[in-house]
């Protein structure tokens, strides 16, 4: 037993040397008998109620109120329900039960018994059965199937049964047999064995349980105490039985020893509860540790002893009754054999068929992964084309818009550490949109390439030249400071000197450059860009060339000021226009949805173009306001729409400052609420740079519009740092190929058809819709309904035309 207490306690504390000391000196002392009979059995008393005093104090300890910790859920979670508190406070009940008993009993009972479990005292000790059978019942147990639950119950009964095999024999029966025993000496002499059986089964049930490696030294020590406990009774009533036990005893330390150990593990449940992470350590209970064989023999263990047992009583004469209860309960030992077989036959075909049925899971699973591997491969083909889309502009193999913003960051910090002079260039054409209105977009592209090279050719390796969109252009210029700024802007003007020369036409354009230096207000890519754009802007007004950037040109330039108090005045009074362009089902042909376009009819400047004012309304903080008024436009036509009998969805235009607004939502729902509009008929179009920029902020925002039921899509798909790991998280229902990679399907020798069937089947792989934007003839029309496009608008089907016009076109 000591060997047992030393695995369980492998930390052999002053209270375990203390144990072993103390049973060492009370059995030295019992054997050795050095002091006279009356003197032996004074000493044995004491002894004996020392032990049991400390083992109370090891079961109780302070108040329960003082010590118990604060009920956590985690803790019920991983195992330990909030009743475990008391298991020890109701076994130190139980070991103060026995202690009152045993005094009353050196008082009362040893006077008056004149035969065993005559004495009225003897009665006493039922009342310890109660309180340590609760505490057992209390003790930490983990969720157990139904299935374990009946073979650990058959694995107790069997032991239950060997046991109840030898006390009948050896207690009970002889008890009940005795000639001159009372009804009340049959009734208490079965009844003390029978509480000790009841008290081991419940034992067994939860020792045979798996748990962690705290608990399971705690239901150890339980264990190791019960044990001692019932083998001391066992002796005892056979020696009662037999009139061969006296007070000194070498068996008398059995039970404060018993006890002992079970406080010991009632002080140990007691510490493991008050620790502050018993729900971390007790959330690992249902992986318990291995299972251990001996475990599961443990009930066939018997089955020997009590085979030696039947062949004992049968071979000697005796009490035919006590023989008859052996045969029986051997008989129902073998019954219960057949019964744990039957049922670990039963849940050897039930874990079979589970296996079958997990084999036949991982076979499907593993045809699905093989599925999942192929479609990732094309994934995986089309990423990184996505890629090179993400660092290059495919038009004229610059650098893309995000490569620049990069760069710009990383040279700014560079700036800032060691006071490196930085530049930056905007640059917008000059009578580029001509070109483009009197010869077509293609030529207007070739245009593009070709001062995409001379910029390339004009320019030093370290420079970056980027290409924004349409016909603006970006030079970074690292190490240089202003006049050497100046001097690249001057010999980017000369590139364009000399005649373009495209499809046999010979083209003259101009360049308008803005001019921006890094600077103690300038320490950010945002604000650099911006006042290279005012310079830009300044420089196309006065027909300069190039303006370099000064703090003053911002509130000096009367005719940006005059725009913008324009812009404001049309806002107020309602003066802006609508345009819708429509978009077709290349399947059907038929019209599957409208784009809305915001136009300004300027009272003295004629059509302001909607690359000028709507960037302007950004800068100044009017994008918000001009993004309501369109909403409730678009919505309020599209309601007109759908009383003639057409019921397709708006698409309205999204810019990035609209996705910082917090009451977006809220102003977008509300809209929906007052023009009585399905949240299905609109489309809000965000670019693939606006989403690109902080992909978790969008995230957010597009899924609170999501909820709204409103659908949503990606603009200009392809000419933004895309990531398919973002694509595929954001709720998108549609992505709008950018025009620049649509343009040039028709001709030969370009990687414009490979790119377009890519973003098609990386949209269709993640279930989007797909449109294609700018398709200026049948052409392009044929080759993307061949490659499985869900959709187009361009001038070839229809120019954006306004809400009358587009109605009776839609007709």
């Amino acid at each position: 037993m000591s060997t047992a207490i030393a695995e369980v306690m492998p930390n052999r504390g002053w209270l375990h040397k203390f144990l072993l000391v103390y049973v060492a000196c009370f059995e030295i002392f019992l054997v050795w008998h050095p002091v006279s009979h009356d003197m032996l059995a004074i000493v044995d008393t004491i002894a004996t109620f020392v032990g049991i005093i400390l083992a109370f104090g090891l079961c109780v300890g302070r108040p329960p109120w003082f010590w118990l910790p604060p009920y956590r859920h985690g803790s019920a979670a991983g195992g330990l329900r909030p009743a475990a508190k008391w298991a020890p406070v109701l076994f130190g009940l139980g070991v103060l039960c026995y202690a009152l008993v045993s005094l009353l009993e050196v008082f009362f009972g040893s006077s008056q018994q004149t035969a065993p479990f005559s004495s009225w005292v003897d009665a006493g000790y039922l009342t310890v059965y109660p309180p340590l059978l609760v505490a057992i019942l209390l003790l930490p147990r983990r969720p157990i199937t139904f299935a374990v639950r009946s073979r650990i119950a058959l694995d107790s009964l069997m032991i239950i049964t060997a046991l109840i095999t030898f006390s009948w024999y050896f207690v009970i029966g002889p008890t009940i047999a005795r000639g001159d025993a009372t009804l009340y000496t049959k009734v208490l002499g079965s009844a003390l064995p029978i509480g000790d059986l009841v008290l081991s089964f419940c034992m067994l049930g939860l020792w045979m349980q798996k748990r962690d490696r705290e608990l399971d030294r705690v239901i150890m020590l339980f264990a190791i105490g019960l044990v001692g406990m019932v083998v001391g009774d066992s002796i005892l009533d056979y020696q009662l039985l037999h009139g061969t036990y006296y007070v000194g005893s070498v068996i008398d330390p059995i039970w404060p020893l018993g006890y002992l150990i079970a406080g010991l593990g009632a002080q140990k449940l007691r510490k493991l509860l008050a620790k502050d992470d018993t729900s971390t350590k007790l959330a690992s209970l249902d992986h318990a540790t291995r299972v251990r064989p001996w475990r599961a023999l443990a009930p066939y263990a018997f089955l020997p002893m009590v085979a030696a047992m039947v062949w004992y009583v049968t071979s000697t004469n005796g009490d035919q009754s006590l023989k008859n209860g052996v045969y029986l309960c051997a008989a129902f030992l073998c019954a219960l054999v057949l019964g744990r077989q039957l049922a670990a036959l039963l849940e050897n075909a039930r874990l079979n068929g589970q296996l079958t049925k997990h084999t036949h899971e991982l076979e499907q699973r593993n045809v699905e992964l093989q599925t999942m591997l192929t479609t990732n491969s094309a994934l995986t083909t089309a990423n990184a084309q996505l890629e090179v889309l993400a660092n290059t502009d495919m038009l004229t193999g610059l650098a893309s818009r995000g490569v620049l913003y990069d760069r710009l960051g990383q040279a700014l910090l560079m700036h800032e550490r060691d006071r490196t002079p930085l530049s930056l260039l905007l640059m917008d054409l000059d009578r580029f949109k001509e070109v483009n209105d009197s010869l077509g977009h293609l030529v207007g592209d070739r245009l593009l390439q070709l001062v995409g090279e001379r910029l390339q050719a004009a320019l030093r390796r370290v420079d970056t030249v980027a290409r924004l969109g349409g016909d603006e252009f970006a030079i970074l210029l690292p190490a240089t400071d202003e006049p050497g700024a100046v001097k690249v802007a001057r010999t980017v003007l000369a590139i364009f000197e000399a005649p373009f020369e495209v499809d046999g036409f010979m083209l003259t354009v101009g360049a308008s450059i803005g001019i921006a230096l890094a600077s103690a207000s300038a320490l950010d890519s945002n604000t650099l860009v911006r006042h290279a754009d005012v310079a830009m802007y300044l420089a196309k007004r006065t027909q300069r060339g190039h303006v370099v950037y000064d703090a003053a040109l911002d509130d000096q330039s009367p005719e940006r000021l005059v725009l913008i108090s324009a812009l404001r005045q049309a806002l107020a009074t309602d003066q802006l226009l609508v345009y819708f362009q429509p978009k077709l089902s290349l399947k059907t042909g038929k019209v599957c949805g409208a784009e809305a376009l915001a136009r300004w009819p300027h009272p003295e400047q004629g059509f302001v173009p909607p690359d000028r004012f709507i960037p302007l309304a950004e800068h100044v903080g009017l994008i918000g306001p001009l993004t309501v008024w369109i909403l409730r436009s678009a919505l309020r036509h599209s309601k007109q729409w759908s009383k003639r009998g057409i019921d397709v969805p708006v698409s309205v235009n999204l810019s990035a400052s609209s996705l910082d607004d917090p009451q977006l939502c809220a102003t977008i729902a509300g809209i929906l609420e007052d023009e009585g509009i399905s949240p299905s008929q609109l489309i809000l179009e965000i670019t693939e740079n606006t989403l690109m920029t902080d992909p978790t902020r969008a995230l957010g925002v597009i899924s609170e519009l999501k909820a709204l039921g409103i659908q949503l899509a990606i603009d200009d798909f392809g000419t933004g740092y895309s990531s398919l790991s973002y694509l595929k998280y954001l709720p998108v229902d549609e992505l709008k190929i950018d025009r620049s990679f649509v343009q040039g399907l028709g001709v030969e020798g370009t990687t414009d058809r490979a790119i377009v069937r890519a973003i098609i089947d990386v949209g269709h792989a993640l279930h989007r819709r797909v449109v294609a934007e700018g398709v200026e003839d049948q052409l392009t029309w044929e080759l993307l309904r061949t490659m499985g496009c869900d959709s187009a608008q361009g001038f070839h089907m229809s120019r954006p035309l306004p809400a009358d016009e587009i109605l009776e076109w839609m007709l």
